[in-house]
């Protein structure tokens, strides 16, 4: 019989709620306390389990359906050597362990679409509307493998998409848009590290609606205008998505046309 640990106490009888500021709780089937009860106190130290990291455990289980005991061994097995748990290695090995589980295929998260919640109020029917209204209702699996013309995206680019959702928290409907453009301003490559970059910044300002990704690109954007005059011999490579309504010119000596361009983002 496994006993509790004295200092490790967390409720896990709610469902998936909202609070006001929109942050989705997750509900999983572990029993949270019952797997810290079973690793020794010797392998951890008392920063072991602080919220983040209980938070990232619950929302791993509930991920890839990982039950107690087999969460247990994964949490054990990324404990390192300072008592505390590599958050790196957990992931990765709850990963592997569903794709053994389910022959190597992707947890079902990137098949998702924008929670109704997170939606627009439809009746608008601008060009704009309807780019909404398509990266709200398409998973950005079926996203992606649109942009590819219907070719399977490699497993590389599927695993950016899935990070995207697991580790940053990103609603289906904002990675669609991430993915839009990054692909449209970086010739269409999706760079591990450029577009974490760019996601690490929408969560840390709670971006969660496609309107809200669309804006924040819209005035990014903006600081390209200081670039263009700083900068005027640089070639500007890559072009912008549709929904910007103008395409950046690769022009690099007509920098009025393109400070004409520019001031479309601020409308």
């Amino acid at each position: 019989m496994f006993t509790s640990v004295n200092g490790y106490s967390y409720d896990e009888n709610k469902d998936i709620i909202t609070d006001k500021t929109r942050k989705i709780e997750i509900k999983s089937n572990i029993d949270i306390n019952l797997i810290i009860s079973g690793i020794p106190n010797r392998m951890t130290s008392s920063k072991c389990f602080n919220n983040e990291t209980v938070d990232l455990i619950v929302s791993l289980a509930y991920i890839y359906k990982i039950d107690n005991l087999n969460m247990q061994g994964l949490v054990r097995n990324a404990i390192n050597e300072k008592g505390l748990i590599d958050k790196e290695e957990l992931r990765r090995s709850a990963r592997e362990f569903y794709r053994f589980e389910n022959n190597g295929k992707l947890p079902t998260l990137i098949y998702n679409k924008q929670p109704e919640y997170l939606k627009e109020i439809e009746g608008v029917n601008s060009n704009l509307a309807k780019m909404i209204y398509t990266f709200e209702n398409i998973s950005p699996y079926e996203y992606l493998k649109s942009l590819y013309n219907n070719a399977e995206p490699t497993n590389r680019d599927k695993k950016i998409i899935e990070d995207l959702m697991i580790n940053q928290k990103l609603s289906p409907g904002v990675v669609n848009v991430l993915i839009d453009y990054v692909l449209k301003v970086n010739n269409n490559k999706l760079n591990k590290e450029f577009i974490e970059t760019i996601a690490g910044q929408w969560k840390r300002l709670n971006i969660e609606t496609v309107k809200e990704a669309m804006d924040i690109c819209r005035r990014e954007h903006k600081k390209v205008r200081k670039q263009v005059k700083v900068e005027a011999k640089k070639e500007i490579k890559g072009e912008l998505p549709e929904w910007f309504d103008k395409e950046l010119t690769e022009n690099k000596e007509n920098i009025e046309e393109i400070e004409e361009i520019l001031k479309d983002f601020e409308e």
